[in-house]
């Protein structure tokens, strides 16, 4: 007696997943709301989260991995994927990123700033904010950020302030989001005088508080 494909009846057309599940691995889901079909997305980490008995608080969005910035134009070293429909309202999105600087010429500083857009382009891209401006011989920096998400807005550390963390007072910020569409955080770097210097959001990850 032969054992039918069940895969293969069921889902004709489509890959399985193979290897090991990874927090970052983006899967696109469908779901029928009110007879229509509405397409979202979740990550690795949800999946692994609710394997596991529940959601973890904070739980992992995604990583993300800078590659090295030279000459003098603002340029994207890091992106980060927020899939739809993965932030609630009441949720806080937390930034925590190394950056570092070599290459250094000792003249000139360099500029570390971060975006958030529904493209992974710099195109119509929101500023969020600026990490601690570095020059001469800094050639590292931790940056924190905290943002809480009301019902249409991001709340955010005060986007004209360059700092590395936002453990400090500081005016507020809004910046409306739209949760039910992929965002991008967008994390560049620019040289105001050394195109020779190199410096990259070396490792970023991205969590959320429920």
């Amino acid at each position: 007696m032969s054992i039918p494909n069940w895969w293969g009846d069921w889902r004709p057309g489509l890959t399985p997943h193979t290897g090991n599940l990874q927090s970052t691995d983006l899967i696109e889901c469908t779901q029928i709301v009110g007879g229509q079909p509405v397409n979202t997305a979740i990550t690795g980490q949800q999946i692994i989260d609710a394997a596991s008995g529940g959601s973890s608080n904070p739980s992992t969005i995604g990583n993300g991995y800078g590659l090295g910035v030279n000459g003098l134009a603002n340029t994207i070293s890091a992106t980060v994927l927020i899939p739809a429909n993965s932030i609630a309202t009441t949720n806080t999105i937390y930034i925590k990123a190394f950056i570092d600087r070599t290459n250094v010429s000792g003249a000139g500083s360099t500029t570390f700033r971060f975006y958030i857009n529904t493209t992974n382009s710099l195109t119509g891209a929101t500023f969020l904010g600026s990490a601690g401006i570095m020059s001469t011989s800094v050639r590292f920096q931790r940056f924190e950020r905290n943002i809480y998400v009301d019902l249409t807005n991001m709340n955010c550390f005060n986007t004209g302030t360059s700092s590395p963390t936002d453990y400090t007072t500081s005016a507020i910020s809004l910046i409306p989001l739209n949760k039910t569409v992929d965002n991008y955080l967008i994390f560049t770097v620019q040289h105001s005088s050394s195109a020779t210097d190199i410096a990259a959001w070396k490792r970023i990850t991205v969590q959320k508080y429920a």
